[in-house]
């Protein structure tokens, strides 16, 4: 069985270097846009089971579709002090609307929180992702 490995780094294409060997290099910008879109593609997924669902369930199809940029931010980000007017939810904070949507689904909390893990060890550069989780 061949391995893959991934090397945090400038991102280069060598195809002499690259056969075989199994090597990819992302560099942390390209890591960051990956790890977006599998949280979107997480969302949307979580959306489209709401949508085919009755009607009590669409409000919440209503609140993730509108509402996801709170869920891309950093946990410091968000305000938990700070009042605003957000329609589906009526006034509340920023990190209130992001709890409730997450109760929404398990997996999209699990998600969310793997993302945020992500996040916090791309800011303090962790040299390996494998410390992150140890």
């Amino acid at each position: 069985m061949e391995v893959c490995k991934y090397v945090l780094g400038k991102l280069t294409y060598n195809p002499a270097h690259c056969e075989g060997c199994g090597v990819r290099n992302i560099d942390r910008f390209h890591l960051v846009q990956l790890i977006n879109r599998s949280k979107n593609k997480c969302r949307i997924n979580i959306m489209n089971k709401l949508k085919t669902d009755p009607h009590d369930n669409r409000k919440k199809y209503r609140r993730l579709k509108r509402y996801w940029k709170p869920l891309l931010k950093k946990e410091s980000e968000l305000s938990g002090v700070e009042y605003n007017y957000y329609p589906l939810f009526h006034q509340r904070f920023a990190a209130s609307i992001v709890e409730e949507m997450l109760a929404y689904y398990p997996k999209l909390k699990a998600n969310y929180w793997l993302y945020q893990e992500l996040l916090k060890a791309m800011s303090i550069r962790i040299s390996s992702i494998r410390d992150l989780f140890n």
